[in-house]
């Protein structure tokens, strides 16, 4: 129960997180030809009634050498200063300088498969001819794809051309954003624009893939509990229709005789859930690890609501069970059990 609860936690917000807290703008404008520094200023002026921000940046391909192999890694270069407004570098809580000239900051699934860590340089291939060891000076937080951030600096130095700013990253001023996105496509030049809120819709739409796989192993995980506490009641009355047959004698009430005998399966749950707990983070831990996709890095994470729902689930299924053979005790035959021979 805790690990698929913990799935659930672990990849229902991955695309709040990415789009909401990290990757924050509402638009990725491509340009048809690349802007310098007068045209960019003509852009944001004509643009002010329907953007309310944007930052222009540089953007390219580059490849990483990994322990899995060779991976595609979505370069972004900037000299803007407000780029920290529209793309959140943060790791634990804390926020991220961006890099300075000559190194680069990198996601932290890259920085994990690529087995880098800060101070330590990454390898890349720009081409089939050139290879370069590049210095990482960050690695954030990031759930969807794989980025390195840079300087224009570092882009000219790594790339061997100046860095042409092709792309803007921009908020909208209205509400409407694909009214926007229609605008900057038929009146500003734009050659493409990605809307961010179509994106995260599929990534949504991606991860509600798995919920099937959490429904499978929550009720496999309940039904597993249903039949192994079944069973030991069972077993448990069977084997004891004597002695549950003279405590009835004896005059004990039908709630008596049944915490006579369930009692035990109560303590044998709580025994279980407080075993429970660490094999379940165990195995949540060692499912999220095989449960990898390419672009997409999940956050390893257990609710404290998650252990709640999993303890108390567990104890209604007990219940449950309980209320289930309590009629079996109802029909004992106090005289035949009596008589029968041991």
């Amino acid at each position: 129960l805790i690990t698929g609860f913990g799935i659930r936690d672990s990849i229902a917000n991955i695309a709040a997180d990415q789009f909401d807290n990290i990757m924050t703008y509402d638009f990725a404008v491509v340009f048809e030809e690349p802007k310098n520094d007068r045209q960019q200023a003509a852009f944001k002026e004509e643009t002010g009634d329907i953007l309310a921000s944007s930052v222009f940046v540089g953007s390219d391909i580059i490849t990483a050498y990994t322990k899995d192999g060779q991976k595609s890694v979505n370069v972004i270069a900037t000299g803007d200063e407000n780029i920290s407004s529209f793309i959140n570098m943060r790791m634990k809580g804390q926020t991220l300088d961006y890099p300075p000239d000559g190194s680069v900051a990198i996601s932290d699934k890259l920085a994990r498969i690529a087995d880098v860590s800060v101070g330590e340089s990454i390898r890349v291939k720009v081409d089939d001819t050139r290879q370069f060891l590049l210095p990482v000076s960050a690695i954030f937080e990031n759930y969807v794809f794989h980025y390195m951030l840079m300087t224009p600096a570092t882009y000219e130095t790594t790339f061997d051309k100046p860095c042409a700013y092709e792309a803007a990253l921009a908020y909208s001023a209205l509400a409407d954003q694909h009214e926007v996105a229609a605008t900057l496509l038929d009146e500003h030049g734009a050659a493409n624009v990605s809307v961010t809120s179509d994106f995260q819709e599929r990534v949504e739409g991606m991860m509600q893939s798995l919920n099937l796989v959490i429904f499978v192993i929550i009720v496999c995980a309940g039904a597993l509990a249903v039949v192994v506490l079944f069973n030991l009641s069972n077993i448990n009355i069977t084997e004891r229709i004597r002695e549950i047959a003279t405590i009835k004698v004896l005059g004990f009430y039908a709630p008596e005789v049944g915490a006579y005998v369930f009692r035990e399966n109560l303590v044998l749950t709580l025994l279980g859930a407080l075993a429970g707990i660490p094999m379940g983070i165990w195995l949540h831990s060692f499912v999220m690890s095989q449960l990898s996709f390419d672009m997409v890095s999940f956050h390893v994470v257990i609710k404290p609501l998650s252990y709640v729902f999993s303890v108390v689930l567990t104890f209604l299924f007990a219940f449950g069970v309980d209320i289930i053979m309590r009629p079996k005790l109802e029909r004992i035959n106090m005289v035949e059990s009596l008589k029968a021979v041991e």
